[in-house]
């Protein structure tokens, strides 16, 4: 039994506080087509779905979000009389263009390239600079000295991107050509006030969007490093902004963590790859520390029943081994209701789930779990076709699937827009595997099996290992390492080769680039040949001694393998890359080509048009 919370017009508001930034009409460049929509989609959720009152939000579009506006918005956000109480969760969501830029002057001539937002007024005739991510960054710093670090930041820009004007039509950014150049100790005055009254000593210029060691906030970027945000003009939202708000409507917002969206927003359907992140030292929280329920919190009964305490509801319902329940005494959320403790889910039938270990809570004969954490990571979403349903053999296996009975595989089902893969049949009744990840929707080769396989019969039997594949596959491709301090300062280059003329000693001919890098922002596309030769090369800018290890994941077969890059130049081979004496790992060489030969690396299986590798 599923039972949904009374209206909260009654119950205490929730505790959120919002600022939202949407630019679409820029004085000085080019114009966005939705921004401000996005803005007010955003500002819609919060207070239709979470039910957040109007006066703890913070709107500025357009002509009102100038520079001195935004600035001084975050500003207040740090105020001691605001309404704004310690822990409380504050979201700051901001989408427009951005860019990265030169540093100013007074900083190292050679140092990195500064990330930036740009205000309304932005312009070079007038004078008025982006705001750089230090300045942001010590905006936010004092936020968290203020009012506590449950601070989430939502952007829906991006900052590097390449290709032409035409390549990069409906992007969030803008070439730092077009924009006015930072001055020497830019926003000094903003900075040395927002440090003023830190707790602690801090340099303003290790702080920014995303950092290392980050525990201010967790931010929510549109894209990666050296990718592009796009929107869709014609239907008025940024790609990311609608993925994102689709998935927190279909979930419940106080167990969903922030590593966890990431891992299950739906593939990108842009020209380009888009892959958003989650950065933060708390990026394992729950959204908003879990202190915003919103309107559709459920409540689910919850009864003994020989010695153990059933959730009554299952494997119907989506629960999935592992889920978290915060239990409580009464369905009403509110202070007066507060939780007798948290139990695990390890037993899930079709319509009630076993909770572990609730005699040790001294639970009431009549309760209620508020769910408050879900299962494995490695879950697939999965979405089911009723046609498959309908041709699939009975089997038990299909159930403990989907509860957790089959070694190393957990199914989560998911409505179609938020899948990783749907199961369906063809015309022939065979079984059918559609990838929802970009790279395969991009390049025609989503559906699995491939023509030149078997085909495969919908039995559990043939289903299910392709299933697992699919499982450890995706979750080894969308997992992130907690920090990524290299991120900003590694680059992965793709040549063509050419022979050099010259043979080492083992008489093997010597290959070297032939002409620039063909990574055009994180793809590379090659006509398969029977005589070219391609070479990777991993470019270490930091100033660190690091392993370079490239996992190659397969999108056509599934397959994982790992690349152990070894370094030229040192006398020895070594992995390691030392960059003050050579900045490069080396050069993995790489054949593609469209015959059945075996010798080379990279084959395209006949009855394949093209084939897709994901490098990472």
């Amino acid at each position: 039994m599923l039972k949904s919370s009374p209206s909260l017009l009654g119950a205490a508001k929730p505790p959120l506080h919002a600022l939202i930034i949407g630019i679409n009409k820029y004085i000085a460049n080019v114009p966005l087509g939705a921004a401000v929509p996005d803005a007010l989609a955003f500002k819609a959720y919060l207070t239709d779905d979470l039910s957040v009152p109007e006066d703890q939000i913070t709107i500025i579009l357009d002509d009102q979000a100038k520079r001195a506006d935004i600035i001084k918005a975050f500003q207040d956000l740090a105020q001691p009389d605001n309404g704004i109480k310690r822990d409380d969760p504050i979201v700051i969501y901001y989408a427009g263009h951005g860019s990265e830029i030169d540093p100013p002057p007074d900083r190292s001539a050679n140092g990195p390239l500064v990330q930036c937002i740009i205000p309304q007024d932005t312009s070079k005739d007038a004078e008025i600079v982006p705001i750089p991510d230090f300045t942001i960054g010590t905006l936010v710093h004092r936020i968290s000295q203020e009012k506590g670090n449950n601070i989430t930041l939502i952007f829906d820009c991006c900052h590097s991107a390449g290709g032409s004007r035409d390549e990069l039509e409906e992007a969030r950014y803008i070439d730092k050509k077009d924009l006015p150049k930072l001055p020497s100790a830019p926003d000094k005055d903003i900075i040395d006030d927002a440090l003023g009254g830190s707790r602690d000593v801090v340099d303003p210029t290790s702080l920014g969007l995303s950092f290392e060691g980050m525990n201010s906030h967790v931010i929510l970027a549109a894209c990666g490093h050296g990718e592009v945000a796009f929107e869709n003009g014609a239907e008025k939202h940024g790609y990311f902004s609608s993925a994102l708000l689709k998935l927190l409507r279909s979930v419940k917002i106080d167990s969903l963590t922030y590593k966890g969206c990431m891992q299950r927003l739906p593939a990108l359907r842009t020209r380009q790859p888009q892959n958003p992140v989650c950065e933060g030292k708390n990026m394992n929280r729950l959204f908003f520390n879990a202190m915003v329920q919103g309107a559709h919190t459920s409540y689910v009964l919850v009864k003994p029943k020989g010695n153990d305490f059933y959730l009554q509801a299952g494997l119907a319902q989506g629960i999935t081994p592992g889920s978290k329940y915060a239990i409580h005494a009464s369905d009403v959320p509110g202070s007066s209701n507060p939780s007798l403790g948290t139990l695990e889910v390890d037993v899930v039938e079709p319509f009630v789930s076993r909770l572990k270990d609730a005699n040790s809570l001294g639970l009431p004969a009549v309760c209620y779990g508020r769910q408050v954490g879900y299962g494995p990571n490695q879950a697939l979403d999965i979405y089911v076709t009723q046609e498959f349903v309908d041709a699939a053999e009975p089997n038990d296996a299909w159930a403990k699937a989907f509860v957790g009975g089959v070694d190393e595989l957990v199914l989560r089902p998911v409505e179609p827009e938020l899948a990783s893969v749907i199961l369906s049949i063809n015309s022939k009744k065979q079984a059918i595997f559609t990838l929802t990840n970009q790279a395969s929707v991009q390049y025609g080769v989503e559906t699995l099996p491939a023509p030149s396989y078997e085909p495969i019969r919908p039995k559990a039997e043939y289903v299910m290992p392709v299933l697992k594949a699919l499982s450890q596959w995706n979750w080894h491709l969308r997992r992130m390492p907690e920090t990524r301090p290299f991120q900003k300062t590694i680059d992965i280059e793709f040549y063509k080769l050419q022979f050099a003329g010259e043979y080492t000693d083992e008489g093997s001919p010597i290959l070297i680039p032939d002409g620039e890098s063909i990574n055009v922002d994180g793809v590379v596309d090659i006509v398969a040949t029977t005589d070219d030769y391609y070479g990777i090369r991993v470019v270490n800018r930091s100033t660190q001694d690091l392993y370079a290890y490239l996992i190659d994941f397969s999108g056509t077969s599934l397959a994982i393998s790992k690349w152990h890059v070894l370094v030229f130049g040192f006398g020895a081979l070594t992995p390691r890359a030392r960059p003050k004496d050579h900045p490069y790992f080396g050069i993995k060489l790489v054949r593609s080509y469209a015959s059945e030969e075996r010798s080379f690396d990279h084959r395209i299986r006949l009855g394949r048009a093209s084939s897709v590798h994901i490098l990472g």
